[in-house]
């Protein structure tokens, strides 16, 4: 039986409280994910600023980003100017943005994360407990 390795993403939903996927793959999956990973590694925070007409007659407010993987309705503020993840990352295919998401970003039931705070590969070593099935 070949070792198996187990993608592990850290993710923070609600400001600190933090959640954990733990999904097989194999590496020609990680290989696939590679480029994605690295842009979320050099993910630096952005500023935005609201349309004048958003307050009339006041000086347009300014907002600063600093979540690297904002997604859902709590977790990314576009009414701010916030980008999801297949705007902040428009160079990776969205295809692969979503499926990334979908298969190995953790969710908590009714929540979105908005920030990656790990990424990294376990590798199998030792069945601790096996039913064989």
């Amino acid at each position: 039986m070949k070792p198996k390795m187990m993608l592990v993403v850290e993710g923070d939903h609600n400001d600190a409280d933090y959640i954990v996927s733990v999904t097989p793959i194999t590496k020609e999956r990680l290989k696939k994910f590679a480029p994605l990973i690295a842009a979320i590694k050099k993910f630096k925070p952005y500023t935005t600023t609201d349309p004048p007409e958003k307050h009339p007659g006041m000086k347009p407010m300014k907002w600063t980003h600093n979540h690297n993987w904002p997604r859902g309705e709590y977790g990314c503020r576009e009414d701010l100017g916030e980008k999801p993840p297949t705007a902040l990352y428009n160079d990776i295919s969205e295809d692969i943005v979503r499926e990334f998401d979908d298969e190995y970003v953790p969710h908590a039931e009714g929540w979105n994360i908005h920030t990656i705070n790990k990424i990294f590969v376990v590798a199998h070593q030792k069945d601790l407990f096996d039913t064989g099935r």
